[in-house]
């Protein structure tokens, strides 16, 4: 059995973290504003973990 290096997936993560930081990517909404991804991300992760700490006090 062949197992496959991580090594490729590793190279793959940092050319991709590398571009992001060089090149920060931004959503536009019909040219009337735009939001950095780095907020879209921070804001998408207080949702989620909102939601997760509501679930954990409703099925205690």
């Amino acid at each position: 059995m062949r197992v496959k290096p991580i090594s490729s997936l590793r190279q793959k993560a940092k050319k991709m973290l590398k571009l992001i930081v060089e090149i920060p990517p931004s959503f536009s909404v019909y040219g009337m504003w735009s939001m950095d991804a780095r907020a879209l991300l921070g804001l998408f992760q207080i949702v989620t973990s909102t939601y997760v700490l509501l679930l954990q006090f409703n099925y205690l």
